[in-house]
C-alpha cells in the first residue's frame, strides 16, 4: 500500500506508517506538530454560535481569509471560486463540534516516531504553505530516513488546487519508481 495523505491527513498517513509497514508515502502540506493559533483557541473554546456564521459560510471575511491563508499571493480567481464552490455545501453544514477537532491533537508531535518510518517517503510542499510551512517540511524530512522533499512554487496549503497537475505528475513518478 503506498498512503497519500494531505494536512491533517498527512499527519494520520505517517502515524499509520510509523507503526507499520507500506510501500511508499506521499506528505502533502503535512505537519509535524500542532501550533495552536488564537483563532483556534476561540473556536475549541466558545460555542459555535459565535464563531460559525462568521468563519464557515460563504461571506466575504471568509473568502478573503481561507484566500490569504491557504493560497498562493498568485492564485487565479478561478481556482478560488473552484474552491469556494467545491466546499461551500462542506462547511456550512459541517456540525460546530466538528471544527473544532484539533483540540483533541494539541499534544501530537511527530518528532517522537517520524525517524521509525522505513519506506520511501516523498514530501511535498508549496513554497508558501502558511499552514504547514517549508520549514516543516524541511524538519519531517531530516526526521524520515528515506525521504525526498519536493517544493512547488507559487502555491499555498492547497496545492491540490493551485498546480494540481504538477501535484499529480509528481505523485505519479513517485509511484513509478517503488514499483
Amino acid at each position: 500500500m503506498i498512503l497519500i495523505g494531505h494536512s491533517f491527513g498527512g499527519i494520520i498517513a505517517q502515524t499509520y506508517a510509523s507503526e507499520n509497514e507500506v510501500k511508499g508515502l506521499v506528505l502533502i502540506g503535512s505537519l509535524i506538530r500542532l501550533k495552536a493559533s488564537l483563532l483556534d483557541k476561540i473556536i475549541w473554546k466558545t460555542p459555535p454560535i459565535l464563531w460559525r456564521k462568521l468563519l464557515f459560510t460563504n461571506n466575504p471575511l471568509t473568502r478573503r481569509f481561507y484566500k490569504s491563508l491557504f493560497f498562493s499571493k498568485t492564485v487565479s480567481e478561478d481556482i478560488f471560486k473552484e474552491f469556494i464552490n467545491d466546499n461551500e455545501e462542506y462547511l456550512e453544514r459541517l456540525p460546530g463540534y466538528v471544527l473544532q477537532y484539533e483540540k483533541f491533537f494539541q499534544e501530537y508531535d511527530g518528532r517522537k516516531f517520524l525517524s521509525r518510518i522505513k519506506c520511501p517517503t516523498l514530501i511535498i510542499v508549496g513554497e508558501e504553505d502558511k499552514i504547514a510551512p517549508l520549514s516543516e517540511a524541511k524538519e519531517i524530512g531530516n526526521l524520515i530516513p528515506n525521504s525526498k522533499l519536493v517544493v512547488i512554487k507559487n502555491a499555498g496549503h492547497l496545492v491540490l488546487y493551485e498546480k494540481y497537475e504538477l501535484l499529480n505528475s509528481t505523485i505519479h513518478n513517485f509511484i513509478k519508481s517503488l514499483v
